[in-house]
Protein backbone atom coordinates (compact mmCIF):
# COMPACT_ATOMS: atom_id res chain seq x y z
CA UNK A 1 0.00 0.00 0.00
CA UNK A 2 1.40 3.34 -1.17
CA UNK A 3 -0.61 6.96 0.09
CA UNK A 4 -1.04 9.60 -2.05
CA UNK A 5 -2.10 13.02 -1.67
CA UNK A 6 -5.48 14.22 -1.72
CA UNK A 7 -7.10 17.62 -2.64
CA UNK A 8 -7.13 18.55 1.25
CA UNK A 9 -2.91 17.25 1.22
CA UNK A 10 -3.77 14.18 3.54
CA UNK A 11 -1.86 10.87 2.21
CA UNK A 12 -4.56 8.29 1.53
CA UNK A 13 -3.83 4.80 0.38
CA UNK A 14 -3.53 3.33 -2.54
CA UNK A 15 -3.40 -0.85 -3.20
CA UNK A 16 -0.25 -1.99 -4.56
CA UNK A 17 -2.46 -3.05 -7.61
CA UNK A 18 -2.75 0.69 -8.68
CA UNK A 19 0.23 1.96 -8.12
CA UNK A 20 2.49 2.72 -11.12
CA UNK A 21 -1.05 1.38 -13.32
CA UNK A 22 -0.67 2.46 -16.69
CA UNK A 23 -4.07 2.74 -19.08
CA UNK A 24 -3.78 -0.13 -21.26
CA UNK A 25 -3.32 -2.13 -17.72
CA UNK A 26 -6.25 -0.99 -16.38
CA UNK A 27 -8.44 -1.53 -18.89
CA UNK A 28 -8.82 -5.29 -18.21
CA UNK A 29 -7.99 -4.96 -14.45
CA UNK A 30 -10.47 -6.54 -12.22
CA UNK A 31 -12.32 -4.77 -9.81
CA UNK A 32 -13.74 -6.05 -6.35
CA UNK A 33 -17.50 -5.62 -6.51
CA UNK A 34 -18.81 -2.71 -4.10
CA UNK A 35 -15.08 -1.10 -3.94
CA UNK A 36 -14.30 2.11 -4.24
CA UNK A 37 -12.55 1.08 -7.35
CA UNK A 38 -15.57 -0.32 -8.75
CA UNK A 39 -18.27 2.30 -7.38
CA UNK A 40 -15.94 4.93 -9.57
CA UNK A 41 -16.11 2.91 -12.69
CA UNK A 42 -19.67 2.18 -12.00
CA UNK A 43 -20.15 6.30 -11.99
CA UNK A 44 -18.19 6.67 -14.96
CA UNK A 45 -19.80 4.09 -16.81
CA UNK A 46 -23.52 6.08 -15.83
CA UNK A 47 -21.56 9.37 -17.25
CA UNK A 48 -20.46 7.67 -20.40
CA UNK A 49 -24.13 6.46 -21.19
CA UNK A 50 -25.53 10.04 -20.68
CA UNK A 51 -22.67 11.29 -23.32
CA UNK A 52 -23.76 8.55 -25.76
CA UNK A 53 -27.74 9.15 -25.23
CA UNK A 54 -27.13 12.91 -25.69
CA UNK A 55 -25.17 12.79 -28.79
CA UNK A 56 -26.81 14.45 -32.43
CA UNK A 57 -26.51 13.40 -35.44
CA UNK A 58 -28.48 16.67 -36.51
CA UNK A 59 -29.66 19.34 -34.68
CA UNK A 60 -32.74 17.86 -32.65
CA UNK A 61 -32.18 13.94 -33.80
CA UNK A 62 -30.53 11.77 -30.92
CA UNK A 63 -28.08 9.54 -32.42
CA UNK A 64 -28.73 6.74 -29.85
CA UNK A 65 -32.65 6.37 -30.22
CA UNK A 66 -32.25 3.10 -32.29
CA UNK A 67 -29.92 1.46 -29.70
CA UNK A 68 -31.96 2.69 -26.67
CA UNK A 69 -34.07 -0.70 -26.12
CA UNK A 70 -34.28 -4.05 -27.14
CA UNK A 71 -35.04 -4.96 -31.43
CA UNK A 72 -39.09 -5.65 -31.36
CA UNK A 73 -39.31 -9.11 -32.10
CA UNK A 74 -42.72 -8.84 -33.58
CA UNK A 75 -41.35 -5.97 -35.85
CA UNK A 76 -38.12 -7.42 -36.92
CA UNK A 77 -38.53 -11.42 -36.59
CA UNK A 78 -35.82 -12.56 -37.86
CA UNK A 79 -33.39 -10.58 -35.94
CA UNK A 80 -32.83 -12.76 -33.11
CA UNK A 81 -32.25 -15.39 -35.58
CA UNK A 82 -29.26 -13.17 -37.11
CA UNK A 83 -28.16 -11.88 -34.54
CA UNK A 84 -27.38 -13.93 -30.99
CA UNK A 85 -25.87 -11.47 -28.45
CA UNK A 86 -28.67 -8.75 -28.59
CA UNK A 87 -27.43 -5.70 -26.42
CA UNK A 88 -28.89 -2.39 -26.42
CA UNK A 89 -28.14 0.64 -24.03
CA UNK A 90 -31.15 0.26 -21.82
CA UNK A 91 -29.67 -3.13 -20.91
CA UNK A 92 -26.80 -2.07 -19.79
CA UNK A 93 -27.38 0.87 -17.88
CA UNK A 94 -29.34 -1.89 -16.06
CA UNK A 95 -26.56 -4.53 -15.75
CA UNK A 96 -24.85 -1.50 -14.34
CA UNK A 97 -27.38 -0.24 -11.83
CA UNK A 98 -28.57 -3.56 -10.40
CA UNK A 99 -26.49 -6.49 -11.01
CA UNK A 100 -22.89 -4.64 -10.68
CA UNK A 101 -21.87 -6.80 -13.89
CA UNK A 102 -19.00 -4.72 -15.29
CA UNK A 103 -15.83 -5.50 -13.21
CA UNK A 104 -13.50 -4.63 -15.95
CA UNK A 105 -13.10 -1.74 -18.17
CA UNK A 106 -13.28 -3.54 -21.29
CA UNK A 107 -16.40 -6.04 -20.12
CA UNK A 108 -18.29 -2.86 -20.42
CA UNK A 109 -16.48 -1.52 -23.65
CA UNK A 110 -17.23 -5.40 -24.76
CA UNK A 111 -21.10 -4.91 -24.46
CA UNK A 112 -21.47 -1.38 -25.75
CA UNK A 113 -19.59 -2.77 -29.10
CA UNK A 114 -21.94 -5.36 -29.44
CA UNK A 115 -24.74 -2.83 -30.18
CA UNK A 116 -22.57 -1.04 -32.91
CA UNK A 117 -21.78 -4.24 -34.60
CA UNK A 118 -24.63 -5.78 -33.99
CA UNK A 119 -26.46 -2.44 -35.73
CA UNK A 120 -23.74 -2.94 -38.68
CA UNK A 121 -24.38 -6.51 -39.49
CA UNK A 122 -28.18 -7.12 -39.10
CA UNK A 123 -28.16 -3.42 -41.69
CA UNK A 124 -26.19 -4.49 -44.26
CA UNK A 125 -28.01 -3.77 -47.16
CA UNK A 126 -26.49 -1.09 -48.96
CA UNK A 127 -29.63 1.40 -49.05
CA UNK A 128 -32.00 0.33 -46.43
CA UNK A 129 -29.13 -0.09 -43.88
CA UNK A 130 -27.06 2.95 -44.84
CA UNK A 131 -29.04 5.38 -42.03
CA UNK A 132 -28.62 3.02 -39.27
CA UNK A 133 -24.86 2.35 -40.13
CA UNK A 134 -24.06 5.63 -40.16
CA UNK A 135 -25.25 6.09 -36.53
CA UNK A 136 -24.13 3.33 -35.02
CA UNK A 137 -20.33 4.45 -36.77
CA UNK A 138 -21.04 8.01 -35.18
CA UNK A 139 -21.72 6.31 -31.57
CA UNK A 140 -18.76 3.64 -31.86
CA UNK A 141 -16.14 6.67 -32.95
CA UNK A 142 -17.58 8.83 -30.28
CA UNK A 143 -17.18 5.97 -28.15
CA UNK A 144 -13.63 5.01 -28.49
CA UNK A 145 -12.61 8.27 -27.85
CA UNK A 146 -14.62 8.97 -24.63
CA UNK A 147 -13.44 5.65 -23.30
CA UNK A 148 -9.80 6.62 -23.15
CA UNK A 149 -10.90 9.19 -21.52
CA UNK A 150 -12.53 7.63 -19.02
CA UNK A 151 -10.11 4.75 -18.66
CA UNK A 152 -7.38 7.05 -17.98
CA UNK A 153 -9.60 9.35 -15.62
CA UNK A 154 -10.05 6.12 -13.51
CA UNK A 155 -6.21 5.15 -13.48
CA UNK A 156 -5.46 8.93 -12.00
CA UNK A 157 -8.15 8.23 -9.42
CA UNK A 158 -7.37 4.53 -8.47
CA UNK A 159 -3.91 5.96 -7.95
CA UNK A 160 -4.92 8.64 -5.63
CA UNK A 161 -4.81 11.45 -8.03
CA UNK A 162 -7.39 14.19 -8.11
CA UNK A 163 -9.69 13.61 -10.91
CA UNK A 164 -13.19 13.64 -10.05
CA UNK A 165 -15.98 10.95 -11.09
CA UNK A 166 -18.79 10.91 -13.28
CA UNK A 167 -17.71 14.16 -15.59
CA UNK A 168 -17.02 13.19 -19.09
CA UNK A 169 -17.90 15.89 -21.24
CA UNK A 170 -20.49 15.76 -23.44
CA UNK A 171 -19.81 17.01 -27.19
CA UNK A 172 -21.88 20.51 -27.51
CA UNK A 173 -21.42 20.54 -31.80
CA UNK A 174 -21.59 17.70 -34.86
CA UNK A 175 -18.81 17.86 -37.73
CA UNK A 176 -19.64 19.16 -40.52
CA UNK A 177 -20.01 15.10 -41.72
CA UNK A 178 -22.87 14.08 -39.30
CA UNK A 179 -24.20 17.49 -40.33
CA UNK A 180 -24.58 16.03 -43.86
CA UNK A 181 -25.60 12.91 -42.70
CA UNK A 182 -28.85 11.67 -43.56
CA UNK A 183 -32.01 11.83 -41.51
CA UNK A 184 -31.54 9.00 -38.52
CA UNK A 185 -34.89 7.58 -39.54
CA UNK A 186 -37.42 7.68 -42.13
CA UNK A 187 -39.99 9.28 -39.51
CA UNK A 188 -40.74 12.50 -38.89
CA UNK A 189 -40.54 13.46 -34.78
CA UNK A 190 -44.34 14.00 -34.82
CA UNK A 191 -45.25 10.76 -37.08
CA UNK A 192 -47.95 8.79 -36.02
CA UNK A 193 -47.29 5.10 -34.72
CA UNK A 194 -45.96 3.12 -37.85
CA UNK A 195 -43.85 -0.03 -38.46
CA UNK A 196 -40.23 1.30 -39.41
CA UNK A 197 -39.09 0.55 -42.79
CA UNK A 198 -37.55 -3.20 -43.47
CA UNK A 199 -33.45 -3.29 -42.69
CA UNK A 200 -33.62 -0.54 -39.88
CA UNK A 201 -33.57 -0.84 -36.49
CA UNK A 202 -36.83 0.09 -34.36
CA UNK A 203 -37.24 3.37 -33.51
CA UNK A 204 -39.92 3.64 -30.86
CA UNK A 205 -42.85 5.93 -31.92
CA UNK A 206 -45.08 8.34 -29.67
CA UNK A 207 -47.59 7.04 -27.98
CA UNK A 208 -50.33 8.22 -29.94
CA UNK A 209 -50.57 9.51 -33.28
CA UNK A 210 -50.81 13.22 -34.22
CA UNK A 211 -53.64 14.61 -35.76
CA UNK A 212 -53.26 16.07 -39.52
Amino acid sequence: VKAAPNKSGVAKPVAAQFVGLTVEAAKDLPLHKGGKEHRALISEIKAMLKVVNAHEIIKGRKTAVPFQEPVNREWFPDYYQIITQPMDLSTISTKNKDDLAYTTCESFKRDMYLIFDNAITYNSDPEQGKEVRIMANTLKSLFNVKYEEMVGKLVSIWSGGTASVGNLSIPKKVSKDQRRSPSPTGLSANAPETKPPRGKSPIPPPKAPVPA
